[in-house]
């Protein structure tokens, strides 16, 4: 059955964007990199990472990462949770600030400039990145995405027609000038429950 997208802040959807200095046109995508960093979020219990989406996919994401809720990375992720009040945007957007598939982040964690959330102190960022990279080895995380990838691309198409009518790029050169050196991206993260999150990276 096609998927259709009628509400862009759906419950079983969570809507990502950022701007970044790279020229381009509007790109949808589903991020592995977003979605594990969830998975972590779910498993550490944290509740807004707990509310159900895509029935088939939820189950495969439980019946592959369920054996890991006890997984010393996952302590770590509740520990940050003491520690700096780790939740909502915080995973996704330090997830889109790392390399493809190395969990190194790209951005100087604790620079005010660079857009990332002030909570994400160098220290909390490397625990939180160190215990991702191991996990997701441990797990085979990379594995069990590429399994998904055609699940993956049936989001991205559906959404990306749903969204070409409703989005108005005009609106973002009018509030924040015009400039040929910004790609506007939407991922659709469908761990992250019904929340929507618009961090800005430099």
């Amino acid at each position: 059955m096609p998927l259709r997208f009628f509400h862009l802040a759906a419950p079983l959807l969570a809507l990502l964007a950022w701007m970044m200095p790279v020229a381009g046109a509007v790109e949808v995508r589903v991020d592995p990199r977003v979605e594990f960093a969830a998975v972590m979020c779910r498993l550490a219990g944290l509740e807004e990472f707990q509310s159900p989406g895509f029935a088939d996919y939820d189950a495969a994401v439980d019946a592959h990462f369920a054996p890991f809720r006890d997984h010393p990375s996952v302590a770590v992720v509740r520990a940050l949770r003491q520690d700096v009040r780790l939740g909502y945007n915080m995973p996704a957007e330090l997830a889109v600030a790392t390399g493809e598939g190395d969990w190194r982040l790209r951005l100087p964690a604790g620079d005010p400039t660079n857009g990332l959330d002030a909570r994400w102190t160098p220290d909390a960022a490397q625990r939180f990145l160190g215990a991702a990279r191991v996990l997701w080895e441990d797990s085979d995380a990379g594995a069990f995405f590429a399994g998904q990838r055609a699940f993956h691309q049936q989001v991205e198409q559906a959404l990306a027609a749903d969204l070409g009518p409703r989005l108005d790029l005009t609106w973002f050169e009018r509030q924040y000038g015009e400039s040929a050196v910004r790609r506007f991206t939407v991922i659709a993260g469908l761990l992250n429950g019904p929340h929507s999150y618009g961090p800005h990276l430099v």
